[in-house]
């Protein structure tokens, strides 16, 4: 999603390896502002992996204060590669799409998304489970019939919710797969819905991306 640092006013905005950049955890990424890095300067807390001004004297000589995820550089080298050949406007653009899809599909088969339209992620859409299945299960079948992954809810949203990522390398026809299992599943609970009735609309917008 775009995120205007200096547009914003944001001082500091910290990011993972593991999100976007399609990478297992183990480096984090943090954009700070001339006004953070002079605050950091006088700060006497006490820290060591948010040193700011140790980690700026070592960027000036091209190396890290500490010994690097040496493995996980060279991933992030192709990502990026992968995301500038790409483009950064066409990202933000098919991360988008790719929400559209998703919570297209999961409003056509009658579920409920957590999140309303106005405030949708482009990462990941979290949906509320149907009472009496439950999240969990649902969850579970997906995994062991189909080899679908997606992600339950934490604290007081376990069993409650289950979230379908669509953050980095992933492709609409794989959204589309996903969503024809959660038919099947939901079809086989007992859910009142018609097989094809959520993935038909997804199709429909394929269909017309097409033709745009």
């Amino acid at each position: 999603m775009n995120l205007p640092v200096d547009e914003w006013g944001l001082d500091v905005v910290v990011s993972g390896s593991q999100k976007a950049f399609m990478l297992p955890p183990g480096l984090s990424f943090m954009s700070a502002s001339p006004r953070a890095i002079e605050i950091s300067k006088n700060c006497k807390s006490p820290k060591f992996y948010w040193d700011l001004d140790s980690a700026l004297k070592y960027l000036a000589k091209g190396q890290t204060p500490y010994t690097p995820a040496i493995s996980l550089f060279f991933g992030l080298q192709e990502a990026l590669k992968l995301l500038l050949d790409e483009g950064l406007d066409n990202v933000i653009k098919r991360h988008r799409y790719c929400r559209d899809l998703v919570r297209t599909g999961v409003k056509a088969m009658g579920l409920t998304p957590l999140a309303d339209d106005a405030v949708a992620s482009c990462s990941l859409t979290s949906v509320l489970a149907p009472e009496g299945i439950g999240a969990n299960k649902i969850r579970k079948v997906l995994l062991n019939r189909f080899g679908v992954v997606v992600a339950g809810g934490q604290q007081r949203l376990d069993d409650i919710i289950f979230r379908i990522g669509h953050l980095g390398f992933v492709r609409p026809l794989d959204l589309l797969s996903a969503l024809a299992a959660l038919e099947i599943v939901l079809f086989e609970h007992g859910f009142p819905i018609k097989i094809g009735q959520g993935t038909s609309k997804v199709q429909e917008l394929l269909v017309e991306k097409e033709e745009a």
